[in-house]
């Protein structure tokens, strides 16, 4: 199996540790559907947006003459754990996986230059196979299928475009966490974490994502503890006298280690998640 594959700094993992506990049993979870390809269908348009709002990287940026088709990301980025022992998590895991490569695939190979009839039928034979797998080519099935791929751009390169880069697929990437703290000002209150891609999932699929109920992947983060975090997240904060804030926050550099972010009462309260 090609390198190792680590988190990306600037996106959205949560590693549940000292700080977070769930909000509501998750074995009901919002995020579910029985058909995949349907599932997918969300996911992926969610994924897209990301892309735009520049929270899901190109990998043109780290290649030097050559194009790594074994992307560095992880579902754990955008789904907020590691924790795949919930069946629904483990389903929803392998589609965002999925969603993350191929929407940087499609995205990088256009702005390569390679033409869409080359490029198109290689990307959705690869999401074919391996949505008739629940979502996921698993070790040397997914590493042939790309191996596969490679080869047709290198050939498609060497006879028709000589300025693409070299196609491969090898993996390797770095990155990590940082521990952070979370407060509310005044205490009295409760505070709770989303990762921003589940947010945004949420309101694809027309569900409330404020409403803890009803986009149900919020963790309560417990006033003062120490929670690992990397990347973007919604925060929400209701306060005993009944007020509530909301908005973004983002964990985006290791500068931020052992920092506390305080969130503070507003004498009118708002809910603003941002983008």
């Amino acid at each position: 199996m090609p390198g190792f594959r680590v988190r990306s700094s600037l996106l959205l993992t949560v590693l549940v540790g000292l700080g977070l506990t769930s909000l509501v049993a998750q074995s009901s979870s919002s995020l579910v559907r029985t058909n995949p390809t349907q599932q997918y269908e969300t996911v992926q348009a969610t994924m897209e947006q990301f892309y735009r709002q520049g929270l899901l990287h190109s990998n043109i940026e780290r290649q030097s003459g050559t194009y790594d088709l074994w992307n560095c990301t992880d579902p754990a980025e955008f789904m907020g754990s590691d924790n795949e022992g919930a069946p629904y998590d483990s389903a929803l895991f392998k589609l965002v996986d999925l969603a993350e490569t191929t929407t940087v695939w499609r995205k990088d190979l256009n702005q390569l230059g390679v033409p869409k009839q080359v490029w198109e039928p290689l990307v959705s034979r690869y999401e074919s196979l391996a949505l008739e797998q629940a979502g996921e080519l698993k070790g040397a099935q997914s590493e042939a299928a790309r191996n596969q791929m490679a080869a047709a751009l290198n050939k498609y390169g060497q006879t028709s475009s000589p300025g693409l880069p070299r196609f491969i697929v090898e993996g390797g990437c770095g990155a990590g966490e940082i521990e952070v703290h979370i407060a509310l000002q005044p205490p009295d209150g409760q505070i709770f974490l989303i990762p921003a891609f589940l947010y945004k999932l949420c309101q694809a699929q027309h569900l409330d994502p404020t409403n803890p109920r009803s986009c149900d992947r919020w963790t309560e983060v417990i006033h003062g503890a120490a929670s690992y975090v990397s990347g973007d997240y919604v925060y929400l904060a209701r306060w005993t006298d009944g007020s509530v804030r909301c908005g973004p926050l983002g964990f985006k550099s290791f500068d931020q280690e052992g920092k506390t972010f305080q969130i503070t009462k507003l004498r009118s309260p708002e809910c603003n998640p941002g983008w």
